[in-house]
């Protein structure tokens, strides 16, 4: 196989690979928002679902979304039933964060 074929598949598996990544973890923190946290609406459950709206249009918009809400959001912690839920979705967000970070290239 050519190299330069070979090089261009694999940085569009790269691409693909951070676009799924990044769907996930904003899934799996949505989820747990939503099972987990007392219903009432959550600054945290809508700033991820714009998030996740914006990144499915222009993922380098999505991610901006995601910063910008963790910055703004960052003293306002869900509720969650359980220190061990509280502790799960910080971690997922950090991730997200780090997730956003390498879109931006930052």
């Amino acid at each position: 196989m050519d190299p330069r074929r070979r090089s261009q598949r694999a940085g569009g598996w790269s691409q693909l690979s951070v676009t799924g990544e990044f769907q996930r973890v904003l899934g799996d923190c949505l989820a747990l928002l939503e099972t987990e946290a007392p219903p009432g609406g959550d600054p945290w459950a809508q700033a991820l679902r714009e998030a996740a709206a914006r990144g499915s249009e222009d993922l380098s918009a999505g991610a901006e979304s995601v910063l910008a809400a963790r910055s703004r959001l960052a003293a306002q912690s869900p509720r969650f039933r359980s220190a061990t839920e509280s502790a799960r979705f910080d971690s997922l967000v950090d991730h997200l964060a780090r997730i956003c970070q390498v879109i931006l290239g930052r």
